[in-house]
């Protein structure tokens, strides 16, 4: 999804990543995961936050971890200085939405404009499924 919302917007893109490496082993990363959203965890990012002075929009995406977002995500939110700037969220799920987490974003995004109409697209959907979603969500939110 990123990568379609960056070739149609032009659009250059910054990776949230934990500076932490993740294990390929799924049962252990679902146990370290569930861990770091359970103590709250704001873990550190593997890159420096560009500066986004010049920025108006800020596409920001994520799959769904435990019914939330990955707290790497909440930690380029607390650092991230998107004042004034329009933030617009989608996210990749395993047909349970966006739980809270449009809600917790809004709260996060200090001086932020968070669109509410999100784009929260299934992870069983096809690759063709997705680029449409895509493309529908964006006429929808730049109409």
């Amino acid at each position: 999804m990123a990568g379609v919302i960056e070739q149609l917007t032009h659009a250059s893109s910054y990776r949230i990543q934990s500076q932490k490496i993740y294990p390929s082993n799924f049962r252990i990363l679902e146990e370290i995961t569930k861990g770091e959203k359970e103590r709250g965890e704001r873990p550190a990012l593997r890159e420096p936050i560009p500066d986004l002075s010049s920025v108006e929009n800020v596409f920001l995406g994520y799959p769904m971890w435990w019914m939330d977002a990955p707290m790497p995500v909440y930690s380029f939110l607390e650092k991230a200085d998107l004042s004034g700037k329009d933030v617009y969220i989608f996210a990749a799920h395993a047909d349970y939405g966006l739980a809270d987490t449009l809600k917790t974003i809004t709260g996060l995004a200090k001086g932020a404009r968070v669109n509410q109409e999100p784009l929260a697209a299934s992870c069983f959907s096809t690759v063709e499924q997705l680029q449409q979603e895509v493309v529908s969500w964006l006429y929808k939110v730049n109409s």
